[in-house]
């Protein structure tokens, strides 16, 4: 079941069903017109002309109807061209009743048209366009007629009462429609307008009930047609990714309300493309739905699998250089290493685990010199003053060894924007004789 609820203008639900109607309007009026004719052949008159222009009436509809049905008309000039069609089969509807001396039988088949056609004109601007111009041929035919004042009173107030009456309710109904039409034509043009590509899928069924525009763009489609009421996991290139991921996906709804990943899909051609997908399941008029947004973003893993492969370069160098390399930053006075190379094992003698944590930087103190234990303090104490480059030479005995090793330790001081150190970085390495 395809529906166009994304789609805007004459394409949307709201013109879809606007054509029905007017498709309804035009066979109707043709109905209509038909039994008029009846009534003119069989029973009110043998006069040629005013079967004629009896004749003309359902052929009219039935031109209007063709039109609606089979050529690409738009909705609006339809129903521009349906009034002159009232106008003029209304104008044919006098003329008939002015030869019948205004018979009253036929006068009430004549105000019984009038009235079912001001309830059918769309607009209120039409309602009284279409009254102006027959109201004002009705008082010139009456004044030529020789019928009673008190019946042509009677005429002229039914159908000014009618007018009034379907005027109010056209107006009304006119506030009604446009509120309701601009609030959706707005969400329509803004979700067709979307880089994005969005889909609504029936909850039970898993089938995809519309599609926005740019959804042909992205799946290389020829026609949204192709997708609609397809099973919505037809779109990942692993057709079970959804399955196997129901746990997350439960997870995540319960506490978010959405779903939110990245996963592979596949287009018409069968071409893969990574895409962040973000499910919202909902409900509106008594239905459950979801709201598929899927966004490409080819360009984006591409440059993160190119930065993950740079810093795998980076991080193979780094670990390969036979120096001890840190990066710590500081925050409101705290030191957090951020990088510490795994060469500190050769040097220090444990692991990075071993040398951030409390217990082990207490026994670290041990290993130091105890004639340079002021160098290392003195180091500190220049950085963070001269906020330059600072290095010095210490010795260190490594842990489970016996002899003390020369360490040479360079610090680089990085300074933020108020010119605070918001980073050092530590380059240590042995000094062999």
């Amino acid at each position: 079941m395809g529906v166009s609820i994304f789609k805007s203008g004459d394409k949307s639900s709201f013109g879809k069903q606007s054509r029905r109607m007017a498709q309804l309007l035009a066979i109707g009026a043709a109905s209509l017109s038909i039994t008029h004719c009846l009534f003119i052949f069989f029973y009110f008159s043998s006069n040629a002309i005013v079967k004629g222009i009896s004749l003309v009436f359902p052929l009219a509809y039935f031109t209007a109807l063709i039109l609606v049905s089979f050529t690409k008309i738009s909705n609006k000039k339809f129903y521009e061209i349906i009034v002159v069609i009232f106008i003029a089969t209304s104008l044919g509807l006098l003329y008939i009743s002015y030869q019948f001396s205004f018979n009253s039988e036929y006068v009430i088949i004549m105000l019984m048209i009038y009235t079912i056609m001001l309830v059918s004109i769309p607009t209120p601007k039409q309602v009284l366009a279409y009254f102006g111009i027959i109201f004002t041929s009705l008082l010139i035919t009456l004044l030529f007629s020789e019928i009673s004042l008190g019946f042509s009173l009677l005429v002229i107030v039914s159908f000014g009462y009618v007018f009034v009456l379907c005027y109010v309710v056209s107006k009304q109904k006119k506030n009604l429609n446009y509120k309701s039409h601009q609030n959706s034509e707005i969400l329509k043009a803004l979700i067709g307008n979307t880089n994005d590509s969005i889909f609504l899928i029936d909850f039970f069924s898993k089938q995809i009930w519309d599609a926005n525009e740019k959804t042909k763009e992205l799946f290389g489609l020829n026609n949204l047609k192709e997708v609609l009421n397809k099973k919505y996991y037809e779109l990942f290139s692993d057709e079970d990714y959804m399955p196997s991921n129901r746990s997350e996906i439960t997870q995540q709804i319960s506490e978010y309300g959405y779903y939110q990943a990245e996963a592979l899909f596949k287009k018409k051609n069968g071409e893969e493309f990574w895409g962040s997908i973000l499910l919202s399941p909902f409900q509106a008029v008594k239905n459950n739905y979801y709201l598929i947004q899927i966004k490409n973003i080819d360009s984006k893993k591409k440059y993160d699998d190119r930065l993950i492969a740079n810093n795998e370069k980076l991080k193979f160098i780094l670990n390969s250089l036979e120096e001890f390399i840190y990066l710590a930053s500081y925050v409101n006075g705290e030191e957090k290493f951020e990088y510490m190379s795994p060469y500190i094992e050769q040097l220090f003698g444990v692991t990075k685990t071993e040398y951030t944590s409390g217990e082990i930087r207490n026994k670290l103190d041990h290993i130091y010199h105890p004639d340079d234990l002021y160098k290392i303090k003195e180091l500190k104490e220049e950085v963070f003053k001269t906020k330059n480059k600072v290095d010095t030479v210490y010795r260190i005995k490594p842990i489970g060894k016996e002899n003390y090793i020369s360490i040479n330790e360079t610090v680089i001081p990085n300074l933020n924007e108020t010119g605070e150190i918001d980073q050092l970085l530590g380059i240590l390495k042995e000094v062999k004789n």
